[in-house]
């Protein structure tokens, strides 16, 4: 017997899974619609401003009903009691919207229009907890039903879950004043420094000045025969980047431990010979270099993780996780 009879069809794994009905609000729901039917000027703010979508309703027919406002909206129409029981009744969908008199009803209970960007909140803030439940359940089931290999899973589990977390608003317009005077900022910056840097500098000032810097969303390839310095030029790419520019770097190293690494960063920084460190031969007076050395690169971003085994999906969950821990983005 279902337990929730009015709301046969917005049950998802969450409810099946627990039988009691996910978090919502239908009364942020009737003021949210309500107070669009009394002004429409408001949808502008919960569209683009607070990003509320039909989906993020929890009864079946308020969703529909913004379904009907959103698409008048798309088109430059007026969005009222009227044109939205018309608009419903064109595609067929007005009875399952509980009729003209069911939408009529929907502005007589808002309390306020001033708090109508405050009742899409309410909204989209439990469709954000429904989201999370489903998203546990359906992990949880994948676990149970032994549906990948465990790295698998956790990698899924955790894409998965940062997609609920993501916030998918729409990004407003910007004028181009706005986008010159950043532009404008950029070239005076440029001009004045007398380079053609725009990304994040290799250290390496011939290599930049060909390649502008490594861009956002760059994937850099580097590669040479064996034993020809690849990993020595990628820890200096690091090491400036983190040090120099304080940028946080991320370095998978599948080849050096750690350990290796802290030395090779130290011996850089402290312009000292790596055999030096690596055999105990280092010089009482070179002393203070190396604790300088250490001091910069202690303060830098700069993460290492020396795991062997790793591969790209691992790759890409320890980043994730990296940048969430870290606050990093």
């Amino acid at each position: 017997m279902n337990r929730f009879p009015d709301q046969a069809q917005e049950r998802g794994p969450a409810q099946v899974a627990t039988g009691v009905a996910p978090p919502h609000s239908l009364e942020a729901e009737q003021s949210v619609l309500g107070g669009i039917l009394l002004s429409d000027r408001a949808m502008y703010g919960l569209v683009i401003e607070e990003g509320l979508k039909p989906e993020d309703f929890y009864r079946e027919r308020h969703r529909l009903i913004y379904e009907a406002m959103f698409s008048l909206y798309r088109d430059s129409e007026p969005i009222d009691v009227l044109t939205v029981s018309e608009h419903l009744r064109t595609t067929g969908k007005l009875d399952e919207a509980g009729g003209k008199a069911a939408i009529d009803e929907l502005t007589g209970g808002v309390p306020g229009l001033g708090a109508i960007r405050r009742y899409a909140q309410i909204v989209r803030e439990h469709a954000l907890m429904r989201r999370l439940l489903t998203t546990t359940y359906e992990i949880q089931a994948s676990v149970l039903n032994h549906e990948g290999a465990p790295r698998d899973l956790v990698e899924r589990a955790e894409r998965s879950m940062l997609e609920v977390a993501h916030d998918d608003r729409q990004k407003d317009f910007r004028t181009i004043d706005e986008i010159l005077d950043d532009e404008l900022k950029k070239m005076e910056k440029l001009s004045r420094e007398g380079t053609s840097l725009t990304g994040t500098p290799s250290g390496f000032r011939d290599l930049d000045e060909i390649t502008g810097g490594f861009q956002p969303g760059n994937l850099i390839v580097i590669a040479a025969r064996p034993s020809m310095g690849k990993s020595a030029l990628v820890t200096n790419i690091a090491e400036n980047a983190a040090i120099d520019h304080a940028l946080p770097v991320a370095l998978f190293s599948l080849e050096m431990s750690e350990a290796e690494l802290a030395q090779r960063f130290v011996a850089s920084q402290g312009r000292i010979k790596g055999d030096e460190l690596r055999k105990g031969r280092v010089a009482a007076n070179k002393w203070p270099k190396i604790l300088e050395a250490s001091s910069r690169l202690a303060s830098a971003p700069l993460y290492i993780d020396d795991s062997s085994d790793v591969g790209v999906l691992e790759i890409r969950a320890k980043a994730r996780r990296l940048i969430s821990s870290r606050r990093l983005a």
